[in-house]
């Protein structure tokens, strides 16, 4: 199965952060010596690694919305749905709803 580069750098992410942040060896009922600053790590791991996976889906939708940008219809032609959708409010003298969705 294909890898992104942009998944392989979120995978590296995670793994640098469970290595700042988790105990090692991990103990399977969470018995340490500093409990609370093991339940705090674990909070601040489980914090950042939400925040990049978060970034990724965000620089992948991105990306996805730039690829259909590149093969939208050109403004004001008749095949656009968006267009057609947004029909009602350009029919209230608008000649323009934004920036190239034209109906």
């Amino acid at each position: 199965m294909p890898r992104s580069k942009r998944w392989k750098d979120l995978r590296q992410e995670i793994a640098a952060l469970r290595k700042q942040f988790l105990p090692d060896p991990f103990h399977p009922l969470g018995q340490y010596a500093d409990a609370a600053r093991v339940q705090a790590h674990t909070r601040a791991f489980l914090v950042l690694s939400h925040a990049e996976i978060e970034s990724y889906l965000e620089g992948w939708a991105k990306e996805i919305a730039r690829a259909a940008e590149r093969v939208w219809p050109a403004p004001g032609s008749e095949d656009t749905e968006l267009g057609v959708l947004m029909e009602l409010e350009v029919g209230h003298g608008e000649t323009e709803v934004y920036p190239r969705v034209q109906a």
